[in-house]
């Protein structure tokens, strides 16, 4: 294995990705949640960097690190979770400022911060860098782009709330993830387009995302998921948090079934309200676990949810829920009387790190 960087690898692989939708209003989050599909849809990956990914996973690698804070790393969390049952390399995710030991020169880092100037995550990539890792970055801009143009990199469209541009930063670390542990890259044009389609059956098939935010509201959601739910049911927690200006938690299962489920008190409704993400072809034994821990939470008086995807894939039922979850924050909001958009505490505590005095 090698960490030499070739002429083709040095040359800066800077490109403007597709244009946010002209349509999107990037001051309001439902606009932005309603475009969540044509976000999506990334029919051309750019070919130098799949060309440059797929030169590494010949070369070889021994592991894949993502690097992120919040609504940017959460794209990582998804991706470790599709590719987790094809990838013969850990799949590491680091969202602070320490780069583990174990990520060596023979590692590929992927660092991802749609603003560009993440703290946290320019520091851990220094680390890499020290390292001689072979980095990747995406980006909108900011200093990242500027420190690591000769590194190959990927510029994504501004404009959209970190949270908001999920679907654009998944568009371009998915196909780069499986160029580089060597799988067929997933049609995401098809898969926006099953996410339309679910879309347009909320109401029939899944609860309205008005009722459930009805249910939720004055209570706290605890966002359940197993498996490539747990990612789901995190997202959910975070969109709850920064778009409705809401307490909301999340847990795994099986893990909650040996701790968590001990907490709540019995025959008192209490503040926290179990909101149970399922999907298609569950495993057996989850779906067994997840049926009995509902049914106990619901005899103990919580009122429990069961909230299901739509999707046979394992892509289609992730994003599914994760976008029906996305409009659900945005209704809260709106019940809340909120402005979904703004984070005045995370930009006052950022004013705050960046004052020396």
């Amino acid at each position: 294995m090698t960490n030499t960087i070739n002429f083709k690898q040095s040359k800066s692989k800077i490109r403007n990705m597709r244009k946010l939708p002209e349509t999107m209003n990037l001051d309001d989050m439902r606009s932005m949640v309603s475009h969540f599909p044509d976000m999506l849809r990334n029919p051309t990956p750019d070919p130098d960097i799949i060309g440059i990914c797929r030169d590494y996973h010949r070369d070889g690698i021994e592991g894949l690190c993502f690097l992120g804070m919040g609504g940017s790393l959460i794209v990582g969390s998804y991706v470790k979770e599709i590719l987790s049952q094809e990838s013969h390399i850990p799949i590491d995710i680091v969202k602070t400022y320490f780069l583990p030991k174990w990520v060596s020169k023979d590692w590929i880092v992927v660092a991802i911060s749609y603003s560009g100037n993440t703290e946290e995550t320019l520091t851990s990539l220094g680390h890499a860098k020290e390292r001689g890792s072979r980095i990747l970055t995406i980006t909108s801009g900011g200093q990242m782009a500027k420190e690591y143009s000769r590194y190959p990199q990927v510029i994504v469209d501004k404009g959209a709330q970190p949270r908001a541009a999920f679907p654009v930063l998944l568009s371009e670390v998915l196909p780069i993830s499986e160029s580089l542990i060597g799988v067929k890259i997933t049609n995401l044009v098809k898969v926006s387009e099953n996410l339309i389609s679910a879309s347009k059956t909320w109401g029939e098939s899944i609860s309205k995302p008005s009722v459930i935010a009805q249910k939720i509201h004055n209570r706290i959601p605890l966002f359940i998921g197993a498996q490539h739910m747990s990612p789901v049911a995190y997202r959910a927690k975070c969109q709850i948090n920064e778009n409705s200006k809401a307490e909301a938690f999340y847990s795994e299962i099986p893990e909650a079934t040996h701790n968590e489920i001990e907490g709540f008190p019995y025959n008192e409704k209490g503040s926290i309200i179990p909101v149970f993400l399922r999907c298609f072809g569950e495993d057996s034994q989850i779906s067994r676990r997840m049926d009995i821990t509902f049914n106990l939470y619901k005899e103990i008086g919580l009122n429990p949810i069961d909230l299901n995807s739509i999707g046979e894939s394992k892509i289609d039922s992730m994003l599914s829920l994760t976008h029906y979850l996305d409009m659900v924050s945005v209704e809260l909001a709106d019940k809340r009387g909120v402005n979904a958009v703004s984070v005045t505490r995370i930009g006052e505590l950022k004013k705050r790190l960046a004052f020396k005095g």
